[in-house]
């Protein structure tokens, strides 16, 4: 299966299952600060958590743009973009990226 990440001129396809791992990582994490709220963990446990969490969704950004670098990179080298298309696609992500905090 595939997904794309699209702007308003391409899609690119990526890797569902490497994307999709990482997101059900996250999920997991959100659950267990869930848990640990209901059941009166402590502050420092439950923030603990959150900053694990802000790491993995930062690995799952850099795991997304470094796919869309790939493909932009190939849809050049295979002629289906000009290299203006894929600088500009390439930075837009990067904008986005660049945007988290």
């Amino acid at each position: 299966k595939v997904f794309t990440m699209s702007n308003e001129k391409k899609a690119a396809p990526f890797c569902t299952q490497t994307i999709l791992t990482r997101i059900h990582k996250v999920t997991g994490q959100s659950l267990g600060i869930e848990r640990m709220v209901k059941s009166g963990r402590q502050v420092e446990s439950i923030l603990l958590q959150i900053s694990a969490i802000k790491s993995a969704l930062t690995g799952l950004a850099q795991e997304l743009l470094t796919m869309h670098l790939e493909q932009n990179i190939k849809n050049v080298a295979e002629n289906k973009d000009s290299s203006d298309e894929a600088i500009d696609n390439v930075a837009a992500a990067v904008q986005y990226f660049c945007r988290m905090k």
